[in-house]
């Protein structure tokens, strides 16, 4: 059921035009400033969705994603009373397809997230190797 699910967004978010995939991402473009490899504007990106984007292109390793969520986590639940539909394990893990991640090409090669640090951050902690993604490659 997973992999239909799947296909029918892969198949949905291939239809989508380089302007649909720009004004989607143009929100999350100043995640990082103009000194940070993984800064652009979205025009500085060739977009595409990618079903099984590869965790280990992103920057920084398994073990600091997984101490920076968990970090992250407890930050939350000192701040707020846990809340069932709030909790990224809850509601995105089952269909991570229905909220991809986005993240762009880094002027070194690696990859950076616009938007998604959180799900990529429980990703790696529940040992995912890859995620639904709209990656945005860097035009050379």
């Amino acid at each position: 059921m997973k992999a239909t699910r799947l296909s029918i967004a892969t198949k949905a978010f291939s239809a989508w035009s380089q302007l649909e995939f720009r004004q989607r991402v143009r929100l999350f473009s100043d995640q990082f400033g103009p000194t940070h490899a993984g800064y652009g504007a979205p025009e500085d990106f060739k977009w595409s969705f990618k079903a099984r984007f590869k965790l280990c292109r992103l920057e920084g390793s398994t073990s600091k994603w997984v101490r920076w969520s968990r970090e992250e986590k407890a930050a939350w639940l000192d701040d707020y009373a846990p809340e069932k539909e709030q909790e990224i394990e809850t509601y995105w893990l089952p269909q991570p397809w229905l909220a991809p991640v986005m993240v762009v090409e880094g002027a070194d090669n690696l990859f950076y997230a616009w938007d998604g640090n959180h799900r990529i951050g429980v990703a790696f902690t529940v040992g995912m190797r890859s995620v639904p993604a709209i990656v945005g490659f860097r035009r050379r």
